[in-house]
Protein backbone atom coordinates (compact mmCIF):
# COMPACT_ATOMS: atom_id res chain seq x y z
CA UNK A 1 0.00 0.00 0.00
CA UNK A 2 3.08 2.34 0.82
CA UNK A 3 4.23 1.99 -2.93
CA UNK A 4 0.75 2.73 -4.29
CA UNK A 5 0.74 5.74 -2.28
CA UNK A 6 3.93 7.12 -3.02
CA UNK A 7 3.20 6.58 -6.90
CA UNK A 8 -0.24 8.26 -6.53
CA UNK A 9 1.94 11.07 -5.44
CA UNK A 10 4.55 11.18 -7.83
CA UNK A 11 2.05 11.23 -10.65
CA UNK A 12 -0.32 14.21 -8.67
CA UNK A 13 -3.17 11.78 -7.38
CA UNK A 14 -5.29 11.79 -4.00
CA UNK A 15 -5.70 8.23 -2.52
CA UNK A 16 -8.13 7.95 0.31
CA UNK A 17 -8.26 4.08 1.65
CA UNK A 18 -10.33 2.63 3.80
CA UNK A 19 -9.47 1.94 7.71
CA UNK A 20 -8.84 -1.72 6.75
CA UNK A 21 -6.63 -1.04 3.62
CA UNK A 22 -8.70 -3.29 1.65
CA UNK A 23 -9.77 -1.09 -0.73
CA UNK A 24 -8.47 2.83 -1.92
CA UNK A 25 -9.85 5.48 -4.00
CA UNK A 26 -7.86 7.10 -6.25
CA UNK A 27 -8.25 10.59 -7.48
CA UNK A 28 -6.32 11.81 -10.74
CA UNK A 29 -6.94 14.98 -12.57
CA UNK A 30 -9.04 13.05 -15.04
CA UNK A 31 -10.32 10.09 -13.56
CA UNK A 32 -11.38 8.76 -10.75
CA UNK A 33 -10.75 4.87 -9.49
CA UNK A 34 -12.12 2.19 -6.85
CA UNK A 35 -8.83 -0.29 -6.66
CA UNK A 36 -8.61 -3.31 -4.26
CA UNK A 37 -5.51 -4.04 -2.28
CA UNK A 38 -4.10 -6.64 -4.90
CA UNK A 39 -4.23 -3.83 -7.91
CA UNK A 40 -7.59 -5.00 -8.94
CA UNK A 41 -9.72 -1.97 -10.62
CA UNK A 42 -13.18 -1.99 -9.09
CA UNK A 43 -14.60 1.16 -11.31
CA UNK A 44 -13.58 3.88 -13.01
CA UNK A 45 -15.34 7.31 -13.93
CA UNK A 46 -14.46 10.19 -15.69
CA UNK A 47 -13.84 13.17 -13.68
CA UNK A 48 -12.16 16.40 -13.90
CA UNK A 49 -9.81 17.76 -10.98
CA UNK A 50 -12.61 16.79 -8.49
CA UNK A 51 -12.26 15.57 -4.67
CA UNK A 52 -13.35 12.14 -3.82
CA UNK A 53 -13.88 11.27 0.21
CA UNK A 54 -14.95 7.88 1.61
CA UNK A 55 -16.38 6.35 5.56
CA UNK A 56 -13.90 4.21 7.18
CA UNK A 57 -15.22 1.56 6.29
CA UNK A 58 -15.20 2.57 2.80
CA UNK A 59 -19.10 1.59 2.85
CA UNK A 60 -19.43 4.54 0.16
CA UNK A 61 -17.62 7.40 -1.54
CA UNK A 62 -18.30 10.50 -2.19
CA UNK A 63 -17.17 12.31 -5.52
CA UNK A 64 -17.22 16.38 -6.23
CA UNK A 65 -16.26 16.58 -9.77
CA UNK A 66 -15.20 20.31 -11.53
CA UNK A 67 -16.49 19.74 -15.44
CA UNK A 68 -16.32 22.27 -17.46
CA UNK A 69 -20.07 23.23 -18.92
CA UNK A 70 -20.73 24.21 -22.48
CA UNK A 71 -23.69 26.06 -23.21
CA UNK A 72 -24.27 25.76 -26.89
CA UNK A 73 -26.88 29.01 -28.81
CA UNK A 74 -27.24 28.07 -32.50
CA UNK A 75 -29.13 30.63 -34.54
CA UNK A 76 -29.94 29.65 -38.04
CA UNK A 77 -29.19 32.77 -40.26
CA UNK A 78 -30.93 32.61 -43.97
CA UNK A 79 -30.31 35.76 -47.02
CA UNK A 80 -33.82 36.18 -48.97
CA UNK A 81 -32.85 37.21 -52.69
CA UNK A 82 -35.56 38.60 -55.07
CA UNK A 83 -34.43 38.93 -58.65
CA UNK A 84 -36.85 40.25 -61.25
CA UNK A 85 -36.55 38.78 -64.68
CA UNK A 86 -38.94 38.18 -67.41
CA UNK A 87 -40.56 35.08 -68.87
CA UNK A 88 -41.07 34.08 -72.21
CA UNK A 89 -44.01 32.05 -72.92
CA UNK A 90 -44.15 29.42 -76.11
CA UNK A 91 -46.64 29.79 -79.12
CA UNK A 92 -48.70 26.40 -77.52
CA UNK A 93 -49.22 27.64 -74.17
CA UNK A 94 -50.20 31.36 -75.64
CA UNK A 95 -52.65 29.82 -78.17
CA UNK A 96 -54.13 27.53 -75.20
CA UNK A 97 -54.78 30.62 -72.83
CA UNK A 98 -56.09 32.60 -76.18
CA UNK A 99 -59.00 29.65 -76.53
CA UNK A 100 -59.60 30.16 -72.74
CA UNK A 101 -60.21 33.81 -72.70
CA UNK A 102 -57.27 34.65 -71.93
CA UNK A 103 -54.60 37.17 -73.27
CA UNK A 104 -51.04 37.49 -72.23
CA UNK A 105 -47.76 39.32 -73.79
CA UNK A 106 -45.41 36.83 -75.33
CA UNK A 107 -43.05 38.30 -73.00
CA UNK A 108 -43.99 38.49 -69.33
CA UNK A 109 -41.96 39.87 -66.04
CA UNK A 110 -41.89 37.46 -62.84
CA UNK A 111 -40.04 37.55 -59.70
CA UNK A 112 -37.63 34.70 -58.39
CA UNK A 113 -37.38 34.56 -54.55
CA UNK A 114 -34.63 32.78 -53.28
CA UNK A 115 -34.04 32.20 -49.67
CA UNK A 116 -29.95 30.85 -49.02
CA UNK A 117 -28.98 29.55 -45.81
CA UNK A 118 -25.94 30.57 -44.35
CA UNK A 119 -23.16 28.88 -42.31
CA UNK A 120 -25.35 29.19 -38.95
CA UNK A 121 -24.30 31.97 -35.51
CA UNK A 122 -23.10 29.72 -32.63
CA UNK A 123 -22.66 31.09 -29.52
CA UNK A 124 -20.92 29.36 -26.56
CA UNK A 125 -20.54 29.96 -22.75
CA UNK A 126 -18.27 27.89 -20.70
CA UNK A 127 -18.10 27.54 -16.98
CA UNK A 128 -16.63 25.57 -14.71
CA UNK A 129 -19.15 23.97 -11.81
CA UNK A 130 -18.74 21.87 -9.43
CA UNK A 131 -20.66 18.43 -9.01
CA UNK A 132 -21.32 16.39 -6.29
CA UNK A 133 -22.32 12.83 -5.88
CA UNK A 134 -22.44 9.86 -3.68
CA UNK A 135 -21.83 6.40 -4.63
CA UNK A 136 -22.15 2.81 -3.66
CA UNK A 137 -18.52 1.00 -2.80
CA UNK A 138 -18.55 0.12 -6.57
CA UNK A 139 -19.48 3.28 -8.26
CA UNK A 140 -23.29 3.05 -8.72
CA UNK A 141 -24.28 6.65 -8.40
CA UNK A 142 -26.92 6.98 -5.29
CA UNK A 143 -27.66 11.07 -6.16
CA UNK A 144 -25.79 14.13 -7.27
CA UNK A 145 -26.22 17.91 -7.06
CA UNK A 146 -24.68 20.46 -8.91
CA UNK A 147 -23.63 23.21 -6.85
CA UNK A 148 -23.01 25.85 -9.82
CA UNK A 149 -20.15 27.61 -11.22
CA UNK A 150 -19.71 29.88 -8.51
CA UNK A 151 -18.39 27.26 -6.03
CA UNK A 152 -14.67 25.93 -6.25
CA UNK A 153 -14.96 23.11 -4.11
CA UNK A 154 -11.54 22.58 -1.86
CA UNK A 155 -12.60 19.53 0.44
CA UNK A 156 -15.18 16.86 1.04
CA UNK A 157 -15.99 14.74 3.52
CA UNK A 158 -19.06 11.75 3.54
CA UNK A 159 -20.60 9.57 6.25
CA UNK A 160 -22.55 7.74 3.31
CA UNK A 161 -25.75 9.40 4.10
CA UNK A 162 -24.63 12.95 4.17
CA UNK A 163 -22.01 14.69 1.83
CA UNK A 164 -19.95 17.73 3.10
CA UNK A 165 -18.66 20.07 0.63
CA UNK A 166 -15.94 23.11 1.83
CA UNK A 167 -14.88 25.83 -0.65
CA UNK A 168 -12.18 28.37 -1.65
CA UNK A 169 -14.62 31.36 -0.16
CA UNK A 170 -15.02 29.28 3.03
CA UNK A 171 -18.65 28.26 2.34
CA UNK A 172 -20.07 25.22 3.74
CA UNK A 173 -22.17 22.89 2.18
CA UNK A 174 -24.43 19.72 3.67
CA UNK A 175 -25.60 17.72 0.91
CA UNK A 176 -28.49 14.90 1.32
CA UNK A 177 -30.20 12.73 -0.66
CA UNK A 178 -29.90 15.00 -3.68
CA UNK A 179 -30.14 18.29 -2.36
CA UNK A 180 -28.41 21.31 -0.55
CA UNK A 181 -30.12 21.09 3.22
CA UNK A 182 -27.53 23.52 4.94
CA UNK A 183 -25.10 26.22 4.12
CA UNK A 184 -22.95 28.22 5.94
CA UNK A 185 -19.70 30.18 5.88
CA UNK A 186 -16.39 29.94 8.18
CA UNK A 187 -15.41 33.16 6.12
CA UNK A 188 -11.67 31.67 5.53
CA UNK A 189 -10.63 28.87 2.60
CA UNK A 190 -11.54 25.23 3.58
CA UNK A 191 -8.44 23.14 2.96
CA UNK A 192 -9.69 19.65 4.94
CA UNK A 193 -12.96 18.29 5.88
CA UNK A 194 -13.48 14.88 7.93
CA UNK A 195 -16.61 13.74 9.00
CA UNK A 196 -17.25 12.60 12.59
CA UNK A 197 -18.45 9.18 14.43
CA UNK A 198 -21.81 11.11 15.53
CA UNK A 199 -23.97 11.37 12.44
CA UNK A 200 -24.45 14.59 10.67
CA UNK A 201 -21.02 15.86 12.72
CA UNK A 202 -18.37 17.12 10.37
CA UNK A 203 -15.26 18.75 11.10
CA UNK A 204 -13.32 21.50 8.70
CA UNK A 205 -9.82 22.31 8.35
CA UNK A 206 -9.07 26.15 6.52
CA UNK A 207 -6.50 28.60 5.96
CA UNK A 208 -6.54 30.13 9.25
CA UNK A 209 -6.10 26.76 11.14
Amino acid sequence: MILVLVFAWVVFAHVVPTESFDVYFWATPGAVVVKGLDGVEFWRGDAVYHLVATDAAGRCFALVNRPYLYNLQIQPITLQVSVPTTAELSPDLLESLRRSGVSLPPRVGIVLNFTLPLPPLILANVYKASVASLHAPYGYPLWAVNLGPKVNATAAATDCRSVFVGTVAGELYLLRDGKVVDVRSVGSPVTAAAYGRAEGVFYVGTADG
